[in-house]
């Protein structure tokens, strides 16, 4: 009987993807994100920024990436991609007041992962690799599911939420 050499993957899903076309506030899009994350004790990196500039507009990707260790077993990981075409500057007026706003066509996806044994404690010796397996595949799988992986699960969809309120979307809030 062969030992197996490969631990169980972590649960890793694509949440959402919002598709937006309209005027929006990019610093305060920036700065929500920066500080949904920050509010919520991530520690949040910004792995891309891309800026070009083309005829039609700035052409911008964005990427934000946030870890937070849940407990000594289990890691959540939050990731933002922004992808904006066209955009320009724009003058508004809201209540009397002339604002600086962006104008451009955009997509964000949103993945979350959570990550058991982060610290790699499992790794050292194929048997451990075998307990593992057994643990997560068989006995705390439903556990782990109902528990954290849940609570990732609907904590991402609150990053959704606030991305489509500060974008000022019609469907700005959700079941969750």
């Amino acid at each position: 009987m062969a030992v197996p050499t490969k631990r169980v993957p972590s649960v890793k899903e694509r949440l959402a993807e919002i598709k937006y076309s309209g005027v929006f506030d990019y610093d305060s899009l920036y700065k929500g994100v920066y500080s949904w994350f920050k509010g919520r004790f991530y520690d949040v990196h910004e792995t891309a920024y891309k800026h070009k500039t083309t005829p039609r507009g700035a052409e911008v990707e964005i990427s934000f990436k946030g870890e937070r260790k849940q407990s000594e077993w289990i890691m959540y990981k939050v990731n933002v991609d922004f992808h904006i075409w066209d955009m320009a500057d724009v003058e508004a007026t809201n209540d009397g007041k002339k604002q600086k706003l962006n104008k451009a066509r955009m997509t964000v996806v949103i993945t979350m992962e959570a990550v058991f044994d982060y610290e790699k404690r499992f790794e050292q010796k194929p048997f451990y690799i075998k307990l593992y397996n057994l643990l997560v595949d068989k006995i705390l799988w439903m556990k782990l599911m109902l528990g954290p992986v849940d609570t990732l699960y609907y904590e991402a969809y609150t990053l959704h939420t606030e991305i489509k309120k500060l974008l000022n979307m019609e469907t700005a809030y959700s079941a969750f």
